[in-house]
């Protein structure tokens, strides 16, 4: 993982000649720094860690990155963009199964994760403040902004993995706001359980509706853009109620979404890199 070993990879290529495969899951530590820097409130990124990300930039035979938007953010640093391999996260399909029936409550809005500027979350408050009718339900930790003291804001404390299903169950739109995030996998969560998803373009979402029939499911808008927003909650929310099912997704197309399609990603990696 990048910034976390730096000694560990330099010793293992010392020692035993190792190849050293690095994973980012987020934009280029210098492109997150950017975008972080502009908001005042957000957490902000040390020094020490984007010295360790650099150092673990340049340690890498390859730097594994999930997503199309991760990738371009090392554009600028070509020495690091020429090491990337693509390779999108995938999900539990077992932990996240399908949901069969139609859902008769409330129109309900999902997001799962910190409820932080990182997120977004102020452009989402925006977003379902302009919408009527309509309940946000959160799931994960208050981070650097406040929860909304409005009725159709719940909040949830974290939860155990295994338990996320029953609120994809109980929702009807998956949202996600962030203003940089590598590929949420709690995307490929909600997508899995037979949500329908909007999110901003700096979410790896875009990568997902990219799958061989997923652009029916997904809709993706320009990070912190909070009409835009809305109008694609009002759109996605509008087709998963007139649809008397859950939308219709193949097996086949399920699968793409597991795990084992990354895992033989990094398999064809590994066997090119000893060849």
């Amino acid at each position: 993982m990048s910034g976390i070993y730096v000694q560990a990879p330099r010793f293992a290529r010392w020692r035993y000649g190792a190849r050293i495969i690095v994973h980012r899951g987020s934009r280029h530590i210098l492109s997150q720094w950017e975008i972080l820097s502009g908001h005042s409130e957000a957490s902000p990124i040390s020094s020490f860690i984007i010295r360790r990300e650099l150092e673990g930039y340049e340690i890498a035979d390859r730097i594994a990155v999930p997503s199309t938007h991760v990738a371009e953010s090392f554009a600028p640093w070509p020495q690091h963009a020429s090491k990337l391999v693509l390779s999108p996260y995938g999900v539990d399909l077992d932990q996240f199964p399908l949901r069969t029936k139609p859902l008769r409550a409330e129109p309900t809005l999902l997001f799962v994760g910190h409820w932080s500027y990182r997120k977004g979350v102020d452009v989402l408050t925006a977003a379902v403040q302009g919408m009527v009718g309509v309940r946000l339900v959160h799931v994960g930790a208050i981070s650097d902004i406040p929860f909304p003291k409005d009725c159709r804001f719940v909040h949830h404390e974290p939860v155990p993995q295994w338990e996320l299903s029953q609120y994809y169950a109980a929702a009807h739109v998956f949202v996600l706001a962030s203003r940089e995030e590598g590929l949420a996998v709690v995307q490929c969560q909600a997508l899995a359980s037979g949500l329908r998803l909007v999110c901003t373009d700096r979410t790896g979402g875009a990568d997902l509706a990219r799958l061989p029939g997923f652009a029916r499911f997904v809709r993706v808008v320009p990070a912190e853009e909070a009409e835009a927003l809305r109008r694609s909650l009002a759109e996605a929310l509008e087709d998963a109620l007139s649809s008397s099912e859950a939308p219709s997704m193949t097996e086949s197309e399920r699968q793409m979404l597991g795990w084992r399609r990354y895992a033989m990603q990094h398999l064809e990696l590994i066997n090119e890199l000893c060849a």
